[in-house]
C-alpha cells in the first residue's frame, strides 16, 4: 500500500471517529509507538548510529486529531532519509570531527559521493511496512 493511499483511507477512517474519544487517543498512541519502533530498529540496521542522537530524536506526539512521527531536533535527519547535496565546508567539518574521534569517514563508507549525501531513509519504510496493522488498528471497534 502507499503512502498516498494509506493517508487518504486514515483521512476517511478518521472522518468516523470521535478525535476526544478516548479510543482513539489510545490507537493514536499505539499506532505511534508502532511506528517509532520501526524506525528506530531501520535506523539501527542501516547502521546510522554515530552518537545516538538521530536514534534518540525519534519519537511521536499527538496535536488535536493528528499523529505527527519523526526526528525531532536534529538537523541532519532529513538529508539521511531524503538524500541530497553537501556543501565542501559541512564536508569539512564532518571529516574534522571524524578525524579527532578516530572514526571511520562517511565518504570512506561509501555515504557520500560527489558532494551528494546517499539517501537511507528509515521512517518512510516504517510507515509502508506498518500500513496494513495501522488500518486495522484504526478498524478496531468501529
Amino acid at each position: 500500500m502507499s503512502y498516498e493511499n494509506l493517508k487518504a483511507r486514515l483521512d476517511l477512517m478518521r472522518k468516523n471517529l470521535d478525535p476526544n474519544s478516548p479510543e482513539f487517543k489510545q490507537k493514536m498512541h499505539r499506532i505511534g509507538m508502532l511506528i517509532e519502533s520501526q524506525t528506530k530498529f531501520n535506523i539501527k540496521a542501516w547502521g546510522m548510529i554515530d552518537s545516538g542522537r538521530l536514534l534518540n530524536s525519534v519519537g511521536y506526539r499527538i496535536e488535536g486529531n493528528e499523529l505527527i512521527v519523526g526526528s525531532f531536533g536534529v538537523p541532519y535527519a532529513a538529508i539521511n532519509e531524503f538524500g541530497g547535496p553537501v556543501s565542501k565546508r559541512q564536508l569539512a567539518a564532518m571529516f574534522a570531527s571524524f578525524r579527532r574521534s578516530g572514526k571511520k569517514s562517511r565518504e570512506s563508507k561509501g555515504i557520500i559521493r560527489n558532494g551528494m549525501w546517499k539517501a537511507r531513509p528509515y521512517l518512510r519504510p516504517a510507515i509502508t511496512k506498518l500500513a496494513p496493522r495501522i488500518v486495522d488498528i484504526l478498524r478496531e471497534n468501529l
